[in-house]
């Protein structure tokens, strides 16, 4: 084979042979009157760092949590959870996650309650 040929082959082998893994962050806001907040799916794969914020002005507590995404005839999973109090953060919260779509969801405490402002990010 010509080694003018040779070289851009052997270097797009490499490129297609490394993963096409991508690393990102999942977040989401969510306002007094809604009763829950997802952000977007993100291809993650290993330590996850998730964090979370709920305003002072909150009158209800708010999960923060991560579901990895399945099949759409199966139920998502929940990889990480964590409520907090009016008033109350967390940084650097850390899960190992498999490769796959994962995704932030923040839910007040309580079936379709409301009552806070919060905010959270998992970035991998």
């Amino acid at each position: 084979m010509d080694k003018k040929l040779y070289l851009p082959l052997l270097a797009a082998a490499f490129l297609v042979g490394s993963s096409a893994y991508a690393a990102g962050t999942s977040s989401a806001t969510i306002g007094y009157y809604d009763t829950f907040a997802r952000g977007g799916s993100v291809s993650m794969k290993g330590t996850v760092s998730v964090d979370g914020y709920n305003n002072p002005i909150s009158t209800n507590k708010v999960w923060v949590e991560v579901y990895q995404q399945n099949c759409t005839a199966c139920p998502d999973t929940r990889k990480f959870d964590q409520s907090l109090t009016a008033g109350a953060s967390f940084t650097n919260y850390t899960f190992n996650a498999s490769e796959s779509l994962h995704y932030l969801w923040l839910d007040p405490d309580g079936p379709n309650y409301y009552g806070v402002v919060a905010s959270g990010s998992a970035t991998n």
